[in-house]
């Protein structure tokens, strides 16, 4: 059995990639080309060198036993001692060495799986609600849909290079549509006087600016699916922006065009697919039922009672009479080669059709009858990989991405705090079972990987900030909503430090158990307005305790790191995320000094919060212009320099920031108002910048982007020099440390003029490595890179 069809131009893509391979291990293929070439086939380089994961493709989750087993016959063999359940319902094999990959891939490919469009500008993999074809709730089965979708879509070469990933989901669910409204394209089951067909949502798109779906189609007949996503799929193709990165997904396509524009041109490259008829998907049914194999013995729990709670905890009744799906959690996705052979060859007893992986990184067994729960209970309780079946629901719910360990824009090590978070859990007088199937879903960043956005109670990776100092802490949401109609993301209340984290979680759970004769449903609770007003409560009793760094220097370690935290550790490539962090720690202190002073904070607690938000208003922004600025004194003299005196900000703020620098407390306090008000500018100064850091102020005053400050090399090369180099611009920014080589970079660019050369000078080490990434990012071009015999390194950019 296989769910969905291979490519069958695949033998002849591997065959080429294999040649290719071997030009990358002679030097004869560029990294940055090879790169290109890979990630087309799933396979993604990690952070120890020479090796490499490897992302393998199971629509909705739907992978055979004869798979798996497979996988981690495989996986044992080439990589790592796990192999891991990715958050779109895929597996993941990781540390496969350079000169293994095409033996790993062959070998994959002779069971039906491949990485093909696993990574990349693809049509990813797609995905659906684990239990799609079994549960009780459903309008119909959307699986072979899914499936012949897949085999549609690998086989399309423009599948392989479209402006930016193409996220696809389905949901058969009547209330529930799953992740349908946060996709590229979604397909909603609907039926119309008895006859199936999809509700249509399109630009959904997650990451760190979550932007839900839009209504595209009220209903299409079931036998549309594929014109209309090969419509918006070539609509894509030729209207994404491809020059610029950060904006190419379809939700900015979107954004940019409107509604009425985006449909205009949807709706003409959906008339033009229509009229080539036979393009119908070719559907073929997935049963479910019982297949045991001949010969399985029925075998007794081993222990009753905990037998009984594993049942409660784990089963779910299938729409077949008679028939069970059994979860089986497990932490972070890792499952050990050994454990999932297994668990493999026990599942092959129930038939081709009795895995699913969830989006939720946890493994389901389906069409299990109830005479042989007994074997499955057995097999999980011995296996280290699913420890947690054993354990209260909600700790198999607990989603993290992999945050800084391996991640390039981690800024928190989101997986030790997790299971910190479970010990925490589990050591407190909580009823777990209570919190029946409470999702907790984190990461390490913004980017929310995690979709920290989607779960019940989300945390995700930011910075804390105590004085000068910075600790790894965690923005907590609350209020999911994902039924019905209704879409409501989880709100962001308040953040706590990282080793808070544990401690503030039990807390915040205690607070519902006390209540919960009122709000007996917590998730009805955490929708509250007194779930938010609970929050904020306690979270303000840990922020108003964080240490010194002085006093307790392991705040400001991560868990697991015995190193200081620092806001760009182990990043490569990722300059604008830096530049963007810092802005946002400063962000971060103005909205908690306002809200202490409209709270009604009084005496000299209400001074120092005022001159701690006139600081973080004067600072927040410096780095637009290029400016590094240390002392207080510093940022005062800067701000009134290249802001109010530039114009960027009006006058009438300059007597907060002159009181302010002379740190004159009384005289400050009455000018509270225009304070929280200069706080607010910054913030719309800031929404109002564009790619290139200008302000919409500054371009509707005329006043031309504030000139990078001149380094002493920069004023002592000879003219001669620059001629001889033939380009338009010259940079010295050596000594100029990441991410502010990137920003004067960048701000340099952007007073120039499309098609001419900017030169810029780095040191080697991690400006070398992050600023001409991060610039070809921004859609420029680097047309060179050479080094000197003293080490530092000259990179011309051709600006886009």
């Amino acid at each position: 059995m296989r769910f969905f069809q291979l490519p069958p131009q695949l033998p002849a893509d591997l065959d080429l990639f294999e040649t290719q391979v071997a030009d990358y291990q002679k030097g004869s293929l560029p990294a940055v080309k090879f790169k290109g070439l890979r990630v087309a086939h799933g396979l993604y380089e990690q952070r120890q060198e020479g090796t490499f994961m490897v992302r393998l493709r199971c629509p909705g989750g739907a992978l055979t036993p004869a798979q798996l087993e497979k996988a981690a016959m495989v996986s044992a063999r080439y990589g790592a001692e796990t192999l891991a359940v990715t958050t779109r319902g895929g597996i993941q094999l990781s540390f496969v060495k350079l000169g293994d990959l095409i033996a790993v891939v062959r070998e994959l490919v002779s069971v039906g799986l491949s990485g093909r469009a696993g990574g990349g500008n693809t049509v990813r993999n797609l995905i659906a609600p684990h239990d799609s074809g079994v549960a009780t709730d459903e309008v119909f089965d959307i699986s072979p849909y899914l499936f012949a979708l897949t085999s549609r879509m690998v086989a399309e070469p423009d599948s392989l290079d479209l402006p930016r990933k193409f996220k696809i989901g389905f949901s058969g669910k009547k209330n529930d549509p799953a992740k349908t409204k946060l996709s590229c394209l979604g397909f909603w089951a609907k039926e119309n006087e008895g006859r199936r067909g999809f509700e249509v949502w399109v630009a959904g798109g997650t990451g760190s600016s979550v932007k839900p779906g839009h209504l595209l189609l009220d209903w299409i007949p079931d036998h549309r699916v594929y014109y209309v996503t090969k419509a918006l799929k070539r609509m894509f193709d030729q209207h994404g922006n491809r020059r610029q990165r950060s904006k190419a997904k379809i939700k900015w396509l979107y954004e940019k065009l409107g509604k009425e524009e985006f449909e205009r041109l949807f709706f003409r490259f959906y008339a033009l697919e229509q009229q080539e008829p036979g393009l119908e998907l070719k559907l073929e049914p997935v049963k479910n039922e019982a297949q045991v194999a001949a010969g399985l013995a029925v075998e007794s729990p081993q222990d009753e009672a905990a037998f009984g709670r594993w049942k409660q905890r784990n089963l779910k009744a299938q729409s077949q009479p008679g028939l069970w799906q059994v979860r089986v959690p497990l932490l972070h996705g890792n499952l050990k080669n050994e454990e999932a052979q297994a668990l493999a060859k026990l599942a092959g007893s129930f038939g081709p059709n009795s895995l699913r992986l969830s989006t939720e990184q946890n493994l389901y067994l389906r069409n299990i009858p109830e005479t042989h729960l007994g074997n499955i209970f057995n097999l999980v309780s011995r296996l280290e990989s699913t420890g947690l079946s054993n354990r209260p629901a909600l700790l198999g719910n607990m989603v993290t991405c992999t945050g800084a360990h391996t991640c390039a824009l981690g800024m928190t090590l989101s997986r030790p705090a997790v299971v910190e978070v479970q010990k925490a859990l589990l050591a407190s007088d909580l009823d777990l079972d209570a919190l029946g199937d409470l999702k907790i879903y984190s990461s390490g960043c913004p980017n929310a990987c995690g979709n920290n956005h989607t779960g019940d109670i989300g945390f995700f990776g930011k910075t804390g900030k105590l004085g000068q100092d910075l600790y790894p802490a965690y923005m907590v949401q609350i209020g999911t909503k994902m039924e019905g109609a209704e879409m409501q993301l989880a709100r962001r209340i308040e953040s706590v430090a990282a080793k808070d984290l544990p401690a503030f979680t039990v807390a915040f759970l205690k607070g519902w158990q006390n209540k919960r004769p009122l709000w007996p449903k917590i998730q009805d609770y955490l929708n509250s307005d007194e779930a938010v007003a609970d929050l904020l409560a306690v979270a303000g009793k840990f922020n108003a305790t964080v240490p010194t760094i002085e006093a307790n220097e392991d705040y400001y370690k991560d868990w697991s790191d015995s190193n200081r935290f620092t806001l760009l550790k182990g990043r490569k490539a990722e300059c604008s995320a830096g530049l963007f962090d810092m802005i946002e720690v400063d962000f971060e202190t103005i909205r908690e000094s306002t809200k202490l002073l409209e709270a009604g904070l009084k005496g000299e607690s209400r001074k120092k919060e005022l001159y701690r938000l006139v600081s973080s208003a004067a600072h927040c922004l410096l780095v637009t212009r290029g400016i590094e600025a240390f002392s207080d004194q510093e940022i005062f003299d800067a701000f009134l320099e290249h802001f109010i005196g530039a114009g960027l900000v009006p006058k009438l703020y300059q007597q907060p920031i002159e009181l302010a620098k002379g740190r004159n407390l009384d005289g400050l306090d009455p000018w509270a108002g225009e304070v929280i008000a200069l706080g607010e500018f910054m913030k719309k100064l800031y929404d109002s910048m564009d790619d290139s850091l200008r302000f919409n102020l500054e371009q509707m005053a005329g006043i031309e982007p504030v000139a990078v400050p001149q380094t002493k090399a920069e004023e002592t090369v000879p003219q001669t020099v620059q001629a001889e180099k033939k380009t338009d611009g010259f940079k010295d920014f050596r000594g100029v440390s990441c991410p502010m080589n990137f920003v004067k970079t960048k701000i340099a660019l952007a007073a120039m003029t499309s098609g001419q050369t900017l030169e810029v000078l780095l040191d080697d080490g991690q400006p070398i490595l992050n600023v001409p990434e991060s610039v070809r990012l921004e859609g420029h071009q680097i047309l060179s890179q050479t080094q000197d015999p003293a080490g530092h390194w000259s990179v011309m950019v051709l600006k886009a």
